[in-house]
């Protein structure tokens, strides 16, 4: 019960930040239930969600790139941009952190 009331929290402030810092960047979705979630990237494509978090890594903020997730093959206009963020693992205070590095590489 306790790390269910952890992660509860965790995910709380995660889900706070990134709509009070991100909200016309990124939709989330899959924040619900689980430890991580999906974060639609909404602007047109720049970049590749891969390149962005190829970028985000050198940061120390590791992302893993929604296309990943796609079978080979699935024609470039379905694949959707997005980005896997696991929130369970980390302290308020570095999802905190994330998301301002996250909010200032969008």
């Amino acid at each position: 019960r306790r790390l269910r009331r952890t992660h509860r929290q965790r995910r709380d402030v995660f889900v706070e930040q990134m709509q009070k810092r991100l909200s016309d960047k990124i939709r989330l979705s899959g924040t619900d239930a689980g430890l991580h979630c999906i974060g639609h990237l909404l602007q047109p494509r720049k970049r590749s969600d891969a390149t962005l978090c190829s970028e985000l890594a050198v940061q120390n903020l590791h992302l893993n790139p929604l296309s990943r997730y796609y079978l080979e093959g699935t024609p470039s206009e379905r694949i959707q941009n997005g980005l896997v963020m696991g929130f369970a693992g980390s302290s308020t205070e570095r999802l905190t952190a994330a998301v301002r590095k996250l909010a200032k590489a969008l």
